[in-house]
């Protein structure tokens, strides 16, 4: 595998200097970024494949590690596989900063749901979506599985990656 690529290149294909702009602008607030997102995905081509897995809980263990994983996974699907895939790469900012502030109000026992049902549910509504590329372990993420719920319930395909494929990817550090 490849070191890291230019992101410009990969996670923000189909921006706009005024989705960069408005993403600026955005902050922690979903209804913003995810406005920013529906307008990305109305550029994109028919089909849209995405990456899930775990972020905050579940996976490797700690944020930074599931991360890591995650942004390989979109590159090596966008790159390597030649998918029409959707980064949420750009949005993680805003998320994380929203997720934060979410722990500080009500602490880390209540799963902080609006990421999911503000920002997700809204472009999974949209119909673009054709595959959800699950990365190996997901089952261990509150959101992941939500996510393969919402592919059940719209007709989304789901792929499970394999975990030789998250070793491969990880080994490129």
């Amino acid at each position: 595998m490849s070191t890291r690529l230019n992101p410009a290149l990969v996670h923000y294909r189909y921006w706009t200097p005024a989705d960069h702009e408005n993403i600026r602008l955005a902050g922690l607030c979903l209804r913003k970024n995810r406005d920013v997102a529906m307008s990305v995905i109305s550029r994109m081509p028919p089909s849209i494949h995405m990456a899930s897995g775990p972020m905050t809980s579940g996976g490797l263990g700690s944020f930074e590690a599931n991360m890591e994983l995650f942004y390989r996974t979109v590159e090596y699907l966008i790159v390597t596989e030649k998918r029409n895939a959707f980064s949420q790469v750009p949005f993680e900012t805003g998320m994380v900063a929203f997720h934060q502030g979410w722990v500080d109000l009500v602490g880390k026992r209540k799963y902080c749901w609006p990421i999911l049902l503000e920002f997700y549910e809204m472009l999974f509504a949209t119909g673009k979506f054709d595959t959800l590329h699950f990365i190996h372990g997901f089952e261990s993420s509150i959101g992941a599985r939500w996510e393969y719920d919402q592919c059940l319930k719209r007709g989304i395909k789901i792929r499970r990656l394999p975990k030789s494929l998250s070793h491969e990817l990880m080994k490129a550090r």
